[in-house]
């Protein structure tokens, strides 16, 4: 071998080396989410007035690491007032203050790690002014997160108040009204039958009802979506059934009415009308239906009295965070448990604010982030462990247990 081919195989052979320990040595980002849902503000800010608001980004980011390590830094460079929504709507200024958090390094092997961002917000009169004359209630602050060469849009929702020194309800002489005018107000659901539970049979026709309260004219942009068994037992996935857009004309109340539901898989299914335009908190916690489809040879699974789950942490009245252990003893025949949180002491059961679906064995658990992301800062709500057997039914129920979240 001439020295020239020598040479060459070590140019080889060294950039092959450079490569395999840059692998060996750096994290590879499995995933990354911040914010998954609009995360909401605790406070509402005043139209023409400037706001400081406190903003935490919750997120998770999934790291695989095989020997070592630097860890990874997420950075966002600035930030973007939108309104209509967090993709393609209207923007009213921009926030030029970078946000960067350095994470260290995971131990070997595959690892979640929950993180918080805080920012504290200055949000200018004209941009909340501007908000308000064009006809909006909340605002979209929106930011591009990047690590590791991904970049992940995430946005907050800044409530505006409707009533603030000299604001009116009605349009402004010469303002034009946006396609985010509707002044909605509550969404009602029902089925077709006037019941808010339904139980039927395979191929039995049913539909949803969503009755519409709002006091001023503009555009309503929604989607029906249902969640089907294969879901229903954890943590519900939820598809597109149809589009609803229409304009509203002045009036106090509407309603719609959604295709037939779908009925040929038995077992739980959950029906929602998710509103796209305008931003509302209806946009965030949706109105959901719940009816249970049974074979036409079989009646309803009657009730049946519940095993009573116990819970072992945290206390009552304890301030949570990422870290704080949820634990509870373990239910014989269970198939998969699930934590649920309510804002009520006394709530619908069939709708719980937000869970997590967990496996069968597990006993211990964290509230992920975006359990989080859908709970306000400084404020009390109410958390139970429910387990479901093999067809898919309740098997047992804790009691509902108070916590706080951190101001």
């Amino acid at each position: 071998m001439n020295k020239h081919t020598q040479a060459h195989w070590r140019a080889i052979i060294t950039a092959l080396t450079i490569v395999l320990s840059t692998l060996i040595t750096a994290p590879a980002l499995a995933q990354l989410s911040v914010c998954s849902n609009p995360c909401v503000a605790t406070q509402r800010i005043i139209p023409n007035a400037d706001a400081n608001v406190a903003l935490r980004w919750r997120g998770e980011v999934a790291l695989r690491e095989s020997n070592g390590g630097d860890g990874l830094t997420i950075t966002s460079k600035s930030g973007t007032f939108m309104i209509g929504n967090a993709t393609s709507g209207t923007v009213l200024g921009t926030h030029s203050t970078p946000l960067q958090l350095n994470l260290a390094a995971p131990p070997r092997g595959t690892i979640t790690s929950a993180f918080t961002i805080n920012e504290t917000l200055i949000v200018p009169a004209r941009v909340s002014g501007r908000a308000q004359s064009l006809g909006a209630n909340q605002l979209f602050y929106v930011r591009d997160f990047t690590t590791k060469g991904i970049t992940l849009r995430a946005s907050y929702i800044i409530p505006i108040s409707r009533f603030a020194p000299n604001a009116s309800e009605s349009i402004q002489q010469g303002a034009t009204q946006s396609a985010t005018a509707l002044g909605l107000n509550s969404i009602e659901l029902q089925f077709n039958t006037g019941q808010k539970v339904e139980i039927i049979a395979r191929q039995q026709s049913l539909k949803a009802k969503a009755i519409i309260y709002f006091d001023r004219a503009g555009r309503f942009d929604a989607v029906w979506e249902v969640a089907t068994p294969e879901t229903t037992v954890g943590t519900p996935v939820y598809k597109s059934l149809s589009s609803v857009r229409q304009h509203f004309a002045a009036g106090r109340q509407t309603a719609l009415e959604s295709p037939t539901l779908p009925s040929n898989v038995i077992g739980i299914h959950l029906i929602r009308l998710r509103v796209t335009t305008p931003a509302s908190e209806q946009s965030l916690t949706p109105a959901t239906l719940r009816y249970q489809v049974v074979a036409k040879d079989k009646q309803a699974i009657a009730p049946r009295k519940l095993n009573t789950l116990s819970l072992r942490s945290p206390a009552a009245d304890v301030v949570v965070d990422d870290d704080t252990d949820f634990n509870w003893d373990k239910i014989s025949g269970a198939k998969a448990y699930q934590i649920e949180l309510f804002t009520s002491a006394n709530p619908d059961t069939l709708r719980p604010l937000t869970g997590v679906q967990l496996p069968p064995k597990t006993t211990s658990a964290k509230l992920t982030a975006t359990v989080f992301n859908r709970l306000i800062s400084g404020k009390t709500y109410y958390w139970r462990v429910v387990a479901f057997d093999n067809d898919r039914r309740l098997l047992a129920a804790s009691e509902l247990r108070a916590l706080k979240t951190s101001p």
